[in-house]
């Protein structure tokens, strides 16, 4: 697999080196991270909670989820898969990256959000860190193959989830222009999960011969 030319420096310490150390506990955090979008800032909303306010925690949500994503082409620096999957892995990185500024810079805009709080009760935060903490060490100890089917999935999970809150964002957002924006990111989310639902399918076509 080439190393991308961003990574080139790193990529060429020693097994052993301190910068090696580093640089795969941060990705190891990185894959803890792929099992369910990354606890954001906890704080459950007020039963008396305004539409404001459940607005303000789905872009907190979304934000997470994308912040997570946009850096899922870090797991190829310690894994390896195959070509189609991991061109795809890295198209799902750079438009979560894009969406991401996209989110940050319609936020600014909106001067009544706060980008607080999440609006999840405690033990449901647990639940994900939990479960995140569990996916990442499978996909960090998983074969080729496994990892290949293992990281998939994940991603059908994040993206339908991204896809359906930007849906849900877009109905709440009393904005016409800034619903619009987040119908785009569903129907962009929506896009990369057909493909890896269609790269699943041809993993599970050809383990079936």
């Amino acid at each position: 697999m080439q190393t991308p030319d961003r990574y080139a420096n790193t990529s060429r310490a020693s097994d052993g080196s301190p910068v090696r150390s580093v640089l795969l506990t941060g990705f190891v955090m990185c894959l803890m991270m792929l099992g369910s979008c990354a606890s954001p800032k906890a704080g459950r909303l007020p039963e008396s909670s305004t539409r404001l306010m459940e607005l303000d925690a789905g872009y907190v949500i979304l934000r997470e989820l994308l912040a997570d994503e946009s850096n899922l082409d870090s797991i190829l620096l310690i894994k390896s898969t195959s070509d189609s999957t991991e061109s795809l892995l890295r198209d799902i990185a750079e438009a979560s990256t894009d969406m991401l500024r996209q989110l940050d810079r319609m936020a600014e805009r909106n001067p009544e959000l706060t980008m607080a709080f999440n609006g999840l009760p405690q033990v449901e935060v647990l639940v994900r860190d939990a479960i995140a903490s569990r996916t990442g060490m499978q996909l960090l100890s998983a074969n080729e193959d496994d990892f290949e089917y293992l990281v998939l999935i994940t991603q059908d999970s994040a993206m339908s989830y991204g896809m359906h809150l930007s849906d849900a964002l877009a109905d709440m957002e009393p904005d016409a222009g800034v619903a619009g924006q987040f119908k785009q990111m569903s129907e962009r989310m929506s896009d990369l999960h057909n493909r890896v639902k269609e790269r699943l399918k041809s993993l599970c076509d050809d383990g079936s011969d």
